[in-house]
């Protein structure tokens, strides 16, 4: 059996988390405590991303790379129905 950090059996920190999340999730506050733990996910990576400068880069290139494949996805969309009323149209005259 492994030992928690704190001198507790892994199995008695399992139980008290368990009851802990139990505790948290019986109210009806529930929606409230997993948009709080989301939220906080969410500030936790912008945090990251504030600190690193080299994934602050990333992430704008990837912006600037999504901004392009939807500009080339219009593009592509526009082609493909010239060319279906093209074809439509050819094959309704009579040949």
């Amino acid at each position: 059996m492994s030992v928690h950090p704190k001198g507790k059996s892994s199995r008695v920190a399992h139980r008290e988390l368990t009851s802990f999340s139990t505790t948290l999730l019986s109210g009806d506050s529930t929606l409230s405590v997993l948009r709080t733990f989301r939220l906080m996910r969410v500030l936790r990576t912008l945090k990251i991303l504030r600190a690193n400068k080299g994934i602050k880069a990333l992430m704008e290139n990837i912006v600037r790379g999504l901004s392009a494949l939807a500009d080339f996805l219009l593009v592509l969309a526009l082609f493909l129905f010239i060319f279906a009323v093209l074809v439509g149209r050819c094959r309704l005259t009579p040949g």
